[in-house]
């Protein structure tokens, strides 16, 4: 509902339509990136840890390691774990926004 009326707001008070634009695209990061999260917390520990570290924090396979005390067979075993069952924990409908959202961004 919030997002509904931020874009409600923007076409009565901002005739540019370029700014509605960069509202739309900034709302559907955002719930994006809220899914992806919610997906994230519901993996398990090892694994959330080493995803969070990994693509969140941008660490790499043998800092985590090193952090966790962990091989960095374990690190690369966790993050495709966690791929896996983020694929199977996203509906089609959130990855296909993801990617039709990723291509919109690299055109601009």
């Amino acid at each position: 509902m919030r997002a509904h009326q931020t874009c409600t707001w923007y076409i009565k008070h901002d005739p540019d339509p370029a700014n509605l634009v960069y509202v739309l695209n900034a709302i559907v990061s955002s719930e994006i990136s809220s899914r992806i999260y919610q997906a994230i917390e519901t993996l398990p520990a090892q694994c959330r840890e080493v995803t969070r570290m990994a693509y969140i924090q941008g660490l790499k396979n043998q800092e985590i390691a090193d952090n966790l005390q962990i091989s960095i067979n374990s690190v690369r075993v966790h993050k495709q774990r966690a791929i896996h069952l983020l694929r199977d924990k996203l509906s089609k409908k959130d990855l296909l926004l993801m990617i039709i959202f990723e291509k919109k961004l690299n055109s601009f």
